[in-house]
């Protein structure tokens, strides 16, 4: 994962890895609402890769359209790339990456919120079943010793498998009953599963979690293509807003609502991510780097927009500063701004240490 060169397209001989499956899903414990987008900005002003420090600066703050440079279609684009750099990340960046996400998880079962996963992302009334198993999950692996480890196992097993008898397998191209907000519960849910399994000291859990890398995958890419149907079809018809987080309510034009909409779209795109980095990381252990790097996707680094604790705080860091809204491979131009890394968000500086080796990071942090 290096900084690239990138195409908005697959260059000729190169092609995004398929979705093999639209898993079709069935869960009444899972959330069933859908995302707000709001009506989109115009597709010049959040070119994807393009930086968005001008996004909104001719609109007044009370229309909303400079606190909306995620919603159009045109930043649900995945960016490929082709030629790697010489470097490799090292095995050490791998294992600082891993216990970077191991924490995480172990952030959001204390406190609710982490990187990853947002404090308001789920209603306190409405959380997902996946996510509640999920969440169970990480109670049990924190309690795990020698004595207990094969009812840790057995309990894990049964939690990730419930997770996985939710969703039976479909044909490709069957039709799909699952929203986005579904998509991204599950997706959420299993990627935890995997945390917790696949770098454990537990060989079976270990096993577990390897059978369910490719069903990863085609989640995250069922994720993907499920919001950016529904970014196309708002876009296409702006008179339609979906309900953001189930309230029951349409999505308008308030601040409220464009800071639920934007959780919902900037943990979409860190869920895939995340998800991409841990399958590669993976297979790269495994001495595979033949799709270590299967594409890159927009997310919001400026730091204090997914961590504000109120849309009023949101908004104004939104309205007052460059959301620095670009793909990660993208990532080094910010070292070379006059930014300090106190101004960027803990999950980028996080993917940045993998991506450019923790020296360098480091480095950044000491020259600012």
């Amino acid at each position: 994962m290096h900084e690239t060169m990138f195409m908005i397209s697959p260059p000729h001989g190169i092609s995004p890895m398929p979705d093999a499956d639209h898993d079709a899903p069935h869960n009444s414990g899972l959330a069933s609402s859908t995302i707000s987008f709001g009506s989109s900005t115009s597709p010049a002003s959040v070119a994807p890769g393009a930086g968005t420090s001008s996004v909104g600066t001719n609109v007044s703050p009370s229309t909303g359209q400079n606190l909306k440079w995620f919603t159009h279609p045109s930043t649900w684009t995945i960016g490929y790339h082709y030629q790697l750099h010489e470097g490799l990340p090292s095995p050490q960046a791998f294992s600082d990456f891993i216990r970077g996400l191991q924490c995480w998880v172990r952030r959001f079962q204390r406190e609710g919120h982490s990187p990853l996963i947002h404090r308001q992302l789920y209603p306190a009334r409405a959380i997902p079943d996946c996510i509640q198993d999920a969440y169970a999950a990480i109670a049990v692996a924190e309690g795990v010793c020698p004595e207990n480890e094969n009812l840790v196992d057995s309990i894990a097993n049964s939690l990730v498998m419930r997770l996985i008898s939710s969703y039976p397998q479909m044909p490709a191209h069957g039709l799909s009953i699952v929203t986005t907000a579904d998509h991204l519960a599950r997706t959420q849910a299993l990627l935890i599963h995997i945390i917790l399994a696949l770098f454990s000291s537990s060989i079976s859990r270990q096993a577990k979690a390897e059978s369910l890398i490719e069903t990863l995958h085609r989640w995250k890419l069922a994720l993907w293509e499920s919001a950016s149907q529904e970014a196309s079809l708002v876009d296409m018809f702006p008179s339609v807003q979906a309900d953001p987080l189930g309230s029951g309510e349409p999505a308008g034009e308030s601040v409220p609502e464009l800071h639920r909409a934007f959780i919902m779209c900037e943990s979409i795109r860190r869920t895939w991510l995340v998800s991409a980095m841990t399958i590669g990381v993976y297979r790269s252990l495994r001495g595979d780097w033949s799709s270590a790097c299967a594409g890159d996707v927009l997310f919001t680094s400026r730091a204090g927009l997914w961590d504000a604790s109120t849309s009023a705080r949101w908004a104004a860091i939104a309205e007052g500063e460059d959301p620095l809204f670009d793909y990660s491979l993208a990532s080094r131009q910010l070292a070379k701004r006059d930014l300090s890394v106190a101004e960027v968000d803990e999950f980028a500086l996080h993917l940045y240490s993998l991506m450019w080796g923790a020296d360098t990071v480091e480095s950044w942090f000491v020259r600012t």
